[in-house]
């Protein structure tokens, strides 16, 4: 058996050092491509440039942005970095395999202009290496560029910890390998050991044998009894008998002693499965007391929650009666009393001067004229450039106005209410109502005309008589001249409120604004043949469904009240009784059939007035287009540029700034090839 044994193992220890003997070593392949970047980052932070240049396969395919580089291109790249920067160092952060040939390497550079500087400006990149298979480098292409962050956390021993690694592995495999040989050879030593062993025991048991067989030969002569060899044969048995019996009994107590101790064994076997389910049942019984706890403690939750929930309802159902009693005690307060809460127009406005004609047009109230109040709610779709003007009223008025374009006085049920298309509310305690219009001479997909001199008059009037200004401007003045308008509005505030003369738009240089003619119904008529509104706004209107709301427009009792103290002083003439969409179905409007020229759809010409800068330029270099723009340099001096063949830049990257913050091109002008910064583009054009 142990022959067998020994035979085994050996077979089992040869096959094992083939095999490893065998196997090529992963660390001692034909090239170690990472070991390959290690050593030409520090040999680029060294500076040495004939080491540098033998790593490279010429002429190189791809170095950054730029393609089919000779030694000297490269050798003239590498001089002229170093000559902006005296100091520069890359601290790899790891080395990431994408395939056999190509290697992402992630490095952190430092890099300052002069030594003599303490600033030291860092990036963070990841540069894509492409090997061939002699282990040149054929390509080095920049994948990604940024500052570094306080968040960024870094590797500062990436190169020590990849060596170590290699050096551990290379020893485990030599130590694996010489650990087999040593046990190969000590069993073959044991082997041999063993053989000698049983060639000396067959030599002894050969003399044993022989010995006793002449002491037996000796005894039949000895005794006189023995006689016959019969009887020597049968004294022989016998002895061998008694071994055998001896040999018996040694196996009996071995076996006693072997049941005693498997008894032992089992009896603790069973003790210890006794003490496991003992500790079972007390785990389960611990289980089910704990979820018993936790049933109960969610039930009792339940019934709190249940009992909060109950008190809250009781408690909201009696402050909802209680408001409901309010609410009546109020309504009864108003029906009986008549001292209702009426403002009034606080201030002069004798000193400002109106327009009716020409646009901006301006409408004033007199002093102590009832000021209607208003409603939230609106039915009329909003004008095209109408969001516009309100946004830009918010953003410079939102302080002291309260700016809606929601709103609108009702006349009286059965009659379409008047919606200001802006209402600028003051907040101070001068009671500053204004109604903002903005006119278009025809709607753009009806195509009815609108706003018509002088059908506007009695609708400013009703505005005018019931303490509100009107400021009406044409659309044209707001789409060209916003600035202008909203100086307009200040001008009128700071009649009244002295305090709006520091307001920023009551400059000087928004004072000139383009006055317009009001226009009658063939001046729109001609317009709106043209095609007038879309030329000025450059758009087309689609069609539209508009939806109608119900709105009640019965007057409630302040402003029963309100209007009964109203003074008609320019004698408006209201509608009454009027026929109105107010509680009609949702109407649909479609593109009105008139005999009039297409309107040709003229394109966005690519300028930066139409798009971002930075759009147009991944435009141009996408497709290779020439742009026409206004550059300021450095000093300081705008001038205007053509430039053509234009491509992204990675030559300031070094000096702390981003990918795609810099291009070059030819530049007409100047005649050779030239470097931009965009923020430095005042106006783009695309012109091909």
């Amino acid at each position: 058996m142990r022959n067998v044994t020994h035979n085994s193992i050996t077979i089992v220890l040869v096959i094992s050092i083939l095999f490893f003997f065998s196997q090529k070593d992963p660390l001692n392949n034909e090239i170690n491509f990472k070991k390959k970047i290690i050593e030409f980052i520090t040999a680029e932070d060294s500076r040495e440039i004939k080491k540098i240049l033998s790593y490279y396969q010429f002429p190189i395919l791809n170095y950054w942005n730029k393609k089919n580089l000779s030694k000297n291109n490269l050798k003239e790249i590498y001089l002229s970095s170093w000559n902006k920067n005296e100091f520069s160092k890359n601290e790899i952060q790891n080395i990431k395999e994408i395939s056999r040939y190509q290697y992402l390497l992630t490095t952190k550079y430092d890099y300052t202009k002069s030594l003599k500087s303490e600033r030291i400006n860092s990036i963070l990149s990841d540069i894509q290496f492409t090997f061939n298979k002699g282990g040149k480098i054929t390509s080095i292409k920049n994948i990604s560029v940024r500052k570094i962050n306080k968040e960024d956390i870094f590797n500062h021993n990436y190169t020590n910890e990849l060596n170590e690694n290699e050096d551990f592995l290379s020893k485990k495999t030599l130590l694996i390998k010489s650990s087999l040989i040593i046990l190969l050879i000590l069993n073959l030593i044991l082997q041999i050991l063993y053989y000698f062993k049983q060639l000396s025991d067959k030599k002894k048991s050969s003399n044993t044998n022989s010995v006793k067989r002449q002491e037996l030969k000796s005894n039949k002569y000895n005794y006189k009894d023995l006689k016959y060899e019969e009887e020597f044969n049968k004294l022989l048995k016998e002895e061998e008998v008694k071994k055998k019996q001896e040999s018996t009994k040694y196996h009996y107590k071995k076996l006693n002693h072997e049941e005693n101790f498997n008894r032992k064994t089992e009896e603790e076997k069973l003790k210890q499965r006794e003490e496991i389910l003992n500790n079972v049942r007390k785990q389960n019984a611990e289980k089910k007391r704990k979820e018993q706890e936790i049933k109960e403690n969610l039930r009792r939750k339940k019934e709190e929650i249940k009992l909060q929930n109950e008190e809250n309802l009781r408690k909201r159902n009696a402050a909802t009666a209680k408001k409901q009693q309010a609410e009546k005690a109020k309504i009864k307060k108003e029906k009986n009393t008549n001292s209702i809460s009426i403002k009034r127009v606080n201030f002069l406005t004798t000193h400002i001067i109106t327009s009716n004609n020409q646009y901006p047009i301006v409408r004033k109230p007199i002093y102590n004229s009832i000021i209607r109040s208003y409603r939230k709610g609106r039915n009329n779709r909003k004008g095209y450039k109408e969001n516009d003007l309100y946004l830009a009223i918010l953003k410079h008025f939102k302080k002291d106005f309260d700016v809606l374009d929601n709103t609108m006085l009702a006349i009286g049920s059965g009659t379409t209410p008047y919606e200001p298309d802006i209402a600028m509310i003051s907040k101070g305690t001068k009671n500053i109502y204004i109604d903002i219009e903005i006119d278009e001479p025809y709607a753009g997909v009806s195509r009815k005309l609108t706003h018509c001199y002088p059908e506007d008059v009695n609708r400013d009037n009703y505005f005018v008589d019931r303490g509100w200004f009107v400021i009406r401007f044409s659309e044209y003045q707001v789409h060209h001249q916003l600035e202008e308008c909203l100086h307009k509005i200040v001008k009128v505030i700071s009649a009244i409120d002295i305090n709006f003369k520091n307001h920023r738009f009551f400059n000087n240089k928004y004072a000139f604004i383009k006055t317009e003619d009001c226009w009658n119904k063939l001046q729109a008529q001609i317009w709106e043949q043209t095609n007038y509104r879309e030329k000025y706004l450059n758009h087309n209107f689609k069609p539209f469904k508009e939806i109608k709301k119900r709105i009640d427009t019965a007057l409630t009792a302040n402003e029963k009240l309100e209007e009964s103290l109203v003074i008609p002083v320019t004698r408006s003439k209201v509608k009454k009784n009027v026929k109105t969409n107010t509680y009609t179905k949702s109407k649909e409007y479609q593109q009105k059939k008139v005999t009039k020229p297409k309107v040709t759809y003229q394109q966005k010409e690519f300028n930066s007035n139409n798009y971002s800068i930075a759009y147009l330029i991944e435009k141009a270099i996408s497709n290779d287009y020439t742009i026409e723009m206004k550059y300021t340099n450095w000093n300081g001096e705008s001038s205007g540029r053509k430039v053509s063949n234009l491509e992204y830049t990675s030559e300031f990257l070094e000096n702390g700034y981003e990918y795609k913050q810099h291009f070059k091109g030819y530049c007409h002008k100047r005649l050779e090839e030239r470097s931009f910064k965009i923020t430095r583009i005042n106006y783009i054009k695309i012109l091909n």
